[in-house]
């Protein structure tokens, strides 16, 4: 039972009663959590009856209900109403559960912050620049070259000494040292790509730029530095050059990337591919910047409360060995450091109400637009499309990251398809009619 008392728009007092069966149910379900690896005096590991497990450890476990229950009655509460839950406070919640008995049940009382109700966003009123452009025609054709340089061959080049981007050149590099001009490096036969600054077979990234100068047969040498600063003469020599010559865009290769009924279904999957990766980069800047234009629109009230846990959170983050400055006195501290710590307390406090108003900003879309949390499947299918995409193992790419991460990025991903048909989206002039 939940009696709820109005404080204020953005505070309230809840009185909860929480039943003996609800409780003595859940020390039932936390004991049994704990006895596959408790171990008792006189017991095995993984041997103590639940019985006795409630009986010997009933005041641990007996918070570990409460508290679950007290989870749980929140939880339904905020769905039964039009408001998220910022910060609770119980009033006398240890001393209730100290004298809690069995068969009775237990009242507490809560003093909760509360973000307000949002009013519908009107989605048609915003307006964001979506940098990257339309997939044009030259984007979709690069990507299928692309495609087809993964299953290319490397054929020696004849026709011409200069080195090109993305050859293949087998090269000497020798490099010796300002410091010590008599002890050199020589590297012989290294294969590099053109381009790649930071191949593992290049001494230091500065080397490229000697290669991609060079011709086939002729040495050319340079002084170049390190990332030390260190002075170096350098001499690449190309011996080879190899170019990757690309299979022709037939059935047989078509069907190394899936089963297309034609060309143009292909093209149409690269199309879809370049557009999900480019909303996959893009999500979280359009989501930050929709929600700073939705709050700029609405007067959104946020009670100090709700800010609070960001805000330590970004000192504990960002600041950890400064904790003790906010936390404590700052009387040793000279008026200047004093008023550069105040300025960044407030320049935190601000990005903290920042990230809080666009929480709520995006429950509201979820509630507005119907969109749910990401399925397990829905999850699966995000990270299968990023690994068809880099043509990595999809395990390879699922442990790149905790699952819950996931979970947050396929959520996103599912906000913005859902509020791109709503909101209007400008794109960027084509890059020849700006150069005009």
């Amino acid at each position: 039972m939940t009696q709820i008392e109005h404080v204020s728009n953005t505070e309230k007092k809840v009185t909860l009663t929480i039943s003996s069966e609800a409780i003595e149910l859940k020390l039932d379900e936390k004991a049994a959590e704990l006895a596959p690896t408790l171990q008792l005096k006189g017991f095995r590991k993984g041997k103590v009856p639940v019985k006795i497990i409630k009986t010997r450890l009933r005041s641990e476990l007996l918070r570990d209900a409460v508290g679950a229950l007290v989870n749980e009655q929140m939880t339904a509460f905020e769905g039964q109403n039009e408001f998220q839950i910022a910060d609770v406070h119980m009033d006398g919640e240890e001393e209730a559960i100290k004298g809690y008995v069995a068969g009775s049940d237990l009242e507490l009382v809560a003093h909760m912050h509360v973000v307000p109700p949002l009013a519908d966003i009107k989605l048609e009123d915003i307006e964001i620049e979506w940098p990257l452009g339309d997939i044009t025609d030259e984007r979709i054709e690069q990507r299928v070259d692309e495609l087809r340089g993964q299953h290319g061959m490397l054929v020696p080049v004849e026709d011409r000494e200069d080195v090109a981007k993305d050859d293949t050149v087998t090269v000497d590099i020798t490099l010796a040292f300002a410091e010590a001009p008599d002890a050199t490096q020589e590297q012989k036969d290294v294969e590099i790509e053109v381009g790649n600054r930071f191949s593992q077979a290049l001494p230091f990234p500065a080397v490229m730029d000697l290669i991609e100068k060079a011709k086939k047969g002729e040495a050319v040498t340079e002084s170049l530095k390190t990332p030390e600063d260190e002075e170096v003469e350098t001499t690449v020599l190309v011996k080879e050059i190899k170019a990757k010559q690309l299979p022709e865009l037939d059935a047989d290769l078509m069907k190394k990337f899936g089963d297309f009924a034609d060309e143009a279904a292909f093209r149409a999957w690269v199309k879809s591919g370049l557009e999900f990766v480019q909303d996959m980069l893009y999500k979280d800047p359009f989501i930050t910047e929709m929600t700073k234009k939705i709050s700029a629109a609405a007067e959104i009230e946020m009670p100090d409360a709700a800010v609070g846990p960001y805000h330590a959170h970004l000192w504990r983050t960002r600041y950890p060995n400064m904790i003790k400055l906010v936390d404590g006195s700052t009387k040793n501290l000279s008026q200047a450091e004093q008023q550069s710590l105040s300025e960044l307390d407030t320049k935190l406090w601000e990005e903290a109400k920042e990230i809080r108003i666009g929480s709520a900003i995006v429950a509201k879309l979820r509630e507005q637009l119907d969109i749910s949390e990401a399925t397990g499947e829905e999850v699966d299918e995000y990270i299968t499309r990023m690994a068809d995409f880099q043509r990595q193992p999809v395990a390879k790419v699922r442990g790149m990251q905790p699952a819950e991460r996931w979970t947050d990025e396929t959520f996103s991903y599912k906000l913005l398809q859902a509020v791109k048909g709503h909101i209007k989206i400008a794109m960027p002039e084509p890059k020849e009619d700006a150069a005009k």
